[in-house]
């Protein structure tokens, strides 16, 4: 009986762990979040300085960065009205599966997925890898389903 007590304690506490990691994986990726918007929401910050400070680009190129750049000033438009504080950022894992069904994730994490409301709207999409923005841009598949565009 102790030895089946010790197995539930030991396994209970590995995943008390387990889910205080994942905890803390998403606090750091909501901070990271929440400080791209407040600076992207200024507008003394210059788009490239974002970028550099913020994105992962795999394949840089001109195009990419005049592209990010145009979605940046789209972005801060969208922002201009908001009051930062009541944005929410949800993780993939919390989203109601009706508000996820037609998004592909592929090989992508989804524990690095997240979404951005306003006043219960969604406002962004975004995939991080290495504590850095590798996209927030959704495009259909042509199947009926989404897919992230990876930088």
């Amino acid at each position: 009986m102790r030895t089946i007590l010790a197995f539930v304690l030991t396994l209970s506490s590995f995943f008390s762990f387990a889910q205080q990691e994942q905890n803390a994986n998403t606090t750091c990726d909501s901070t990271i979040l929440r400080s791209f918007i407040a600076q992207l929401a200024e507008d003394s910050i210059a788009y490239d300085v974002i970028l550099s400070q913020y994105m992962t680009i795999e394949k840089p190129n001109n195009d990419i960065y005049d592209y990010l750049e145009a979605s940046l000033g789209e972005i801060r438009v969208n922002l201009m009205n908001k009051k930062l504080d009541e944005i929410t950022y949800i993780a993939y894992s919390k989203m109601p599966k009706k508000d996820i069904k037609d998004i592909d994730i592929e090989s992508l994490n989804p524990d690095n997925i997240y979404f951005l409301y306003y006043r219960n709207k969604q406002m962004l999409a975004v995939y991080l890898e290495e504590e850095k923005i590798a996209s927030f841009t959704l495009v259909a598949n042509g199947k009926g389903k989404a897919h992230f565009v990876l930088y």
